[in-house]
């Protein structure tokens, strides 16, 4: 991807459906009229949009790679604990309407029993579409500072980037995932 050229064309992304599982987004209204947003599901009981902004946070990330896109948000996050089971829901309607990327800004450090029932639906869903998933920024260590999902074959683990990083990029050779120290 070209990401420059991304940046300056208003139709990047077009023909593209890219779920978001977060907080929702609570988009200006200027902005809500301008991009394309389908239904997605709001698996909360919350009045307030987007009461932690992470939503709108991550949309505000993608968007500019791909205006030409339609967004589906996936309300997962609100004032209760998120369990990896909880993402079963989500990846379900993501694949029932049709997604082309569905990204997940959750991590757990440990894969546990609900964990591989996840690790399964997402490798099910790897011929569908790809699930870019949130690596963590807890800063354990070379293996574990990725978190689950985002440490399944079939994700794409994702960061943010410090500019002033001083630490070392790796490769782990058992199944060829880079990380940073």
């Amino acid at each position: 991807m070209d990401a420059e050229a991304a940046l300056e064309d208003p139709d990047a992304g077009e023909g593209l459906e890219i779920g978001i599982v977060d907080s929702a987004a609570d988009l200006p209204p200027e902005q809500a009229e301008a991009v394309a947003i389908a239904e997605g599901a709001d698996y909360c009981d919350l009045e307030a949009r987007d009461p932690e902004h992470h939503g709108t946070l991550v949309f505000g990330a993608a968007h500019p790679f791909a205006a030409g896109a339609t967004y589906r948000f996936y309300r997962l996050f609100g004032p209760e604990p998120t369990y990896s089971t909880d993402l079963l829901l989500p990846l379900q309607d993501a694949r029932d309407h049709g997604v082309d990327l569905l990204n997940i800004s959750a991590g757990f450090p440990h894969e546990g029993d609900g964990n591989s029932r996840l690790r399964r639906a997402i490798e099910s869903t790897a011929d569908e579409f790809l699930v870019v998933a949130a690596a963590g920024n807890q800063g354990r260590g070379p293996t574990e500072s990725v978190n689950y999902p985002a440490r399944y074959a079939a994700a794409l683990a994702v960061g943010g980037y410090v500019p002033r990083c001083t630490s070392s990029v790796g490769l782990d050779e058992t199944d060829r995932r880079l990380w940073a120290d």
